[in-house]
């Protein structure tokens, strides 16, 4: 009799852990640290996207910007963003785009879905005045904090 009551909680449990792993992981919002962006819009672009502070559904941080091929062009850009839960979305408002001259754009709007581990962006745009639309996607590389 311990023996079937055993096998029964077991099977409970193993049919109640991955919804409550699955719920759970959806809650998760994008994890902290220094990520890898690769954007394109009339250029390819590279960028390092640290996530630094989370506050509730808010977050803070900061794009490092260069482009690939061609003339010299990037920046560094703060922002301050949102991650919508429901959705997965997390978007994230750009303050001035700022290189070795001063400000080059401000503005800038990026979207993307949040992967269930809070480790990939995905399906992003970007868009905004002076600003040519474009698409991205970022992984997540550490949990390191580097200075803007």
């Amino acid at each position: 009799m311990p023996r079937n009551i055993l096998t029964s909680v077991l099977v409970f449990v193993l049919l109640l852990l991955p919804h409550g792993m699955y719920a759970q992981a959806q809650e998760v919002g994008p994890a902290l640290g220094t990520w890898e962006l690769s954007g394109k819009d009339r250029r390819e672009w590279k960028a390092v996207l640290v996530i630094s502070k989370r506050d509730g559904a808010g977050y803070a941080g900061f794009l490092k910007w260069r482009a690939l091929g061609g003339e010299p062009a990037g920046g560094s850009e703060q922002f301050k963003g949102v991650f919508n839960s429901s959705t997965k979305v997390i978007t994230l408002k750009g303050m001035d785009m700022k290189d070795k001259k001063g400000s080059i754009a401000s503005g800038s709007i990026y979207e993307a879905t949040v992967t269930q581990d809070g480790r990939a962006l995905r399906n992003g745009t970007w868009f905004g005045p002076n600003v040519a639309p474009g698409t991205w996607f970022a992984n997540w590389v550490n949990g390191e904090m580097p200075e803007p």
